[in-house]
């Protein structure tokens, strides 16, 4: 029901004793409207629309697919409409995602407005609460209510949610709206859609609406079942106004989980197939070419995204777009709808015979090996869709719904001109930061690399699309065969013998005395066992190293640039043989996969040049999109720390595989200098405040990290 963002906190209100009177139609308090309405829509087996009328006040109870209540001509009409006046007056906010795009105030718990205060004191009043409890049996925590204002202009939405919001000790029980815009008609959209489940508990379609109607409240109890819509406004010249919020009580302790959802939502990757056929007979003969690809691939490197225009051969593209237009009539809607609504199609031979050898060539490894010549990557499984995109159509970003982390190769057969305010553009986004936007073009094929802290979405398209998003969508996944191989339960001495390190310089305690008591303690036939590192406390390892350094950078940017120095750092600190064996086969399979040359990958770093080249090439492909957020500049002067550290340590290891551990002092030296360069760079580029959230963000991650490890059993 509501339609501000589900993130929206609870607010304690304050009481106003000279607020302005809201005129609440005071018929609705009569003990004969409660006790029908009460017993009307707590009544579980009600199942008809249900009209409610006593003293000359009317509600309305819809009973399907959830109890969902509305009073009518609540508050006095004047009282509303200078509320309204208020709010035009206010700073609106333009609220934009996966889920939702309308305009919002500030949350008006303090806001000083006469009206606006007025209305706040009424509903967050024991008098108003306690009707709201009569009404609909359930327990309210007084003192708790979020009050926004929301203005929907046309193509503004907010898609399928449920509102199953808990903070603390409280949750969300009423979801409210109040209505304050006049002669709405049901041609001008906005309506409240109510959406049916499956026998999964998964939404499924719009089954009851419920217009706007100008000073009318409607509500419900917001739970697992609660899913709704506000649909998109589709008036050219009208705005959808409404004051909304949530009223708050004790949180259960029974809740349900949460429903699974279809399998064909989440598109396994499977091998690729070996299908023999002359890549020139699909691809335009420009993008075969060594040189051509060669400029491709440098431009991916550093940007983790490209995009090849005319990619198919003009014939092959036409003869597609064509056999495709007859695959939609039998194509299926992909759902639940709290996660995505499209068509998606099914190319047999029989019916698309070139769009269905296509298919088979972009799954081959002939294929990826087109891919890794562009983009360097080693590619071995994949997943593909046939996929239309209507005017209501769209994907949203869900935690049980995520693709994994890999390269997201999209070929469109959209028409030659797709404008960017029909919506349909596909969207990357890492904390809460746009990364990358793509909108679609006529055979155009878009390839991104997406890390793990990278989600995408397709914006909802709107009502004014003047044509469909029609295209092939991949998914792509590297070969990681050995490199994360470590069962979970395997002590990963080497990050902990780094670890040892880290907690040793944090109290100022002697720290080639950690080194040798724990070499000792774990021997060197323990390292036999393992097949491979954990990448995952190899950064988690170095990430410590930096935090305990008091360094601000921020946590994705440091996660993504620490292997090869902690590679470093580990061979550092043990004379084991088999470890180097380890780090040096982990750090070979790491620079292969990321195009570093073959010659410096199998290199035994034999000058400070080599190593500069296997870290550049390496770090450089891990990090190059979320380079381009908010820490873009933090995180290259990371690659001055780690490069500066990495020359330091190197200068006190024989050649040829051996080492020399070295010592505390010498550690102290190598990572203060580089931690030296950062701490001015920071200085010089960020603000206090920027400096302090950063910082204290990376310290909680860090060393709650850090001391999870150090619990371990094996430990």
């Amino acid at each position: 029901m509501s339609d501000t963002p589900p993130e929206k906190r609870a607010r304690t209100e304050a009481t106003v004793d000279d607020a302005k009177p809201v005129h609440f139609n005071r018929g609705f308090l009569d003990e004969q409207f409660i006790s029908k309405f009460h017993t009307a829509f707590t009544d579980a087996e009600l199942a008809q629309h249900t009209n409610v009328e006593s003293n000359g006040c009317q509600a309305e109870i819809m009973a399907q697919p959830f109890h969902t209540g509305r009073l009518h001509s609540v508050f006095s009409a004047e009282f509303l409409r200078a509320l309204r006046r208020e709010l035009a007056g206010l700073t609106w906010h333009e609220r934009a995602n996966d889920l939702y795009a309308f305009h919002q105030t500030d949350d008006l718990a303090l806001n000083t407005n006469t009206h606006i205060r007025a209305l706040r004191t009424y509903l967050a009043g024991d008098e108003f609460v306690a009707f709201m409890e009569q009404i609909t049996g359930v327990q309210l925590t007084r003192g708790h209510l979020d009050l926004a204002a929301q203005r929907y202009k046309p193509t503004n939405h907010l898609l399928c949610h449920d509102d199953d919001v808990q903070r603390g000790k409280l949750t969300r029980k009423i979801a409210y709206i109040i209505y304050l815009t006049e002669d709405w008609a049901p041609g001008d959209g906005g309506a409240l859609g109510l959406f049916a489940q499956d026998d999964c508990g998964n939404p499924t379609e719009v089954v009851a609406r419920l217009v706007p109607e100008f000073n009318s409240l409607g509500f419900f109890l917001t739970g697992h079942s609660s899913y709704h819509t506000v649909e998109e406004v589709t008036s050219d010249d009208r705005e959808r106004w409404s004051v909304t919020g949530w009223f708050y009580g004790p949180a259960e302790t029974d809740d349900m989980p949460s429903s699974d959802l279809p399998k064909s939502v989440m598109a396994e990757p499977v091998p690729l197939l070996e299908h023999t056929c002359d890549p020139a007979r699909w691809i335009n003969a420009a993008y075969l070419k060594p040189q051509t690809q060669a400029q491709i691939q440098d431009s991916f490197v550093e940007q983790s995204s490209t995009e090849l225009r005319d990619f198919l051969r003009a014939d092959v593209f036409a003869t597609v777009q064509t056999e495709v237009a007859t695959l939609w009539a039998s194509a299926t809607e992909q759902g639940p709808a709290h996660v995505c609504k499209y068509l998606k199609a099914h190319a047999t031979h029989e019916a698309a015979p070139v769009t269905h050898e296509l298919l088979q060539f972009l799954q081959s490894t002939q294929f990826a090996c087109v891919l890794s010549s562009v983009t360097s990557l080693d590619l071995v499984r994949a997943s593909q869709q046939v996929r239309r995109f209507d005017r209501g159509h769209y994907t949203l970003v869900h935690d049980q719904a995520l693709d994994p982390a890999g390269l997201d190769v999209v070929l469109s057969l959209s028409p030659a001109e797709w404008i960017d305010t029909w919506g349909g553009s596909t969207h990357y986004v890492a904390d809460a930061d746009e990364l990358l936007s793509v909108s679609p073009q006529a055979n155009s094929l878009s390839i991104v690399m997406r890390d793990d802290g990278t989600l995408r979405f397709v914006k909802y398209v709107n009502h004014t699309a003047q044509e469909s998003r029609q295209e092939i969508s991949m998914l792509f996944i590297e070969d990681c065969e050995d490199v994360t191989t470590a069962k979970p339960n395997v002590v990963d001495v080497m990050a902990r013998i780094l670890l040892c390190w880290v907690c040793a310089r944090a109290s100022q305690a002697d720290a080639q005395n950690y080194r040798v008591e724990t070499t000792v303690e774990t021997g060197d036939k323990r390292f036999d066992k393992y097949a491979g590192i954990s990448e995952q406390i190899i950064s988690e390892a170095i990430l410590c190293i930096l935090c305990l350094s008091t360094v601000g950078v921020g946590v994705a940017a440091v996660a993504e640039t620490s292997i090869p120095a902690s590679l470093v750092l580990l061979l550092s600190f043990s004379d084991s043989p088999c470890m180097h064996t380890h780090v040096f086969c982990l750090l070979r399979k790491l620079c292969a996969k990321h195009s570093v040359r073959r010659a410096m990958a199998d290199s035994r770093w034999k000058s400070e040049t080599g190593f500069y080249a296997i870290l550049n090439g390496f770090t450089r492909a891990q990090t190059a999109l979320r380079l381009r957020n908010r820490f873009d500049s933090v995180a290259n002067c990371l690659f001055a720390l780690v490069s500066d550290m990495a020359y330091k340590l190197m200068s006190h290891e024989a050649i040829e595989g051996r080492s020399t551990a070295i010592s505390g002092d010498c550690m102290e030296k190598a990572v203060v200098s580089g931690l030296a360069f950062v701490n001015a760079f920071i200085e010089a580029h960020s603000s206090a405040t920027d400096r302090l959230r950063v910082r204290n963000e990376f310290l909680d991650t860090a060393l709650y990290q850090s001391m999870k490890l150090l619990e371990a059993p094996e430990f």
